[in-house]
């Protein structure tokens, strides 16, 4: 395995992570354990900030083109939606169900955009 896969499978475990505890989370209900909260929180944020290290690697390598840009646009977009739709889920203050739904949704959408990245990434469009 050379470099730029072994970044791809760790990000890809982190999602997973991410994902696992989040549906953990989902299924013990309000109010949630505070160890489990704070390590989705954790392994999300250390996740974003590797994400963004290895994007930033990308270009250092080779400039990132429109189809790139546009990717990461939405990637940081669905990102910062899914950061606060959980953020204020988590609080136990009710808020509209669009909140929970977004929540719910966002994390996809961001797997999606970021897969469309890392395509984008390594084939020459």
């Amino acid at each position: 395995m050379n470099a730029s896969q072994i970044r791809l499978l760790i990000i890809v475990l982190l999602f997973a992570v991410i994902f696992l505890s989040g549906y953990w989370l989902s299924r013990t209900g309000k109010p949630y354990s505070a160890l489990l909260l704070n390590a989705h929180k954790l392994i999300a944020l250390g996740a974003g900030i590797y994400l963004g290290f290895t994007i930033h690697k990308i270009n250092l390598t080779d400039p990132l083109n429109p189809a790139q840009w546009i990717a990461l646009a939405a990637m940081i977009l669905f990102f910062l939606i899914t950061v606060v739709t959980g953020g204020l889920s988590s609080v136990e203050k009710t808020f509209p169900a669009m909140v929970s739904k977004a929540h719910s949704y966002g994390p996809y959408l961001a797997v999606l955009s970021s897969l469309a990245f890392f395509y984008f990434s390594y084939q020459k469009v």
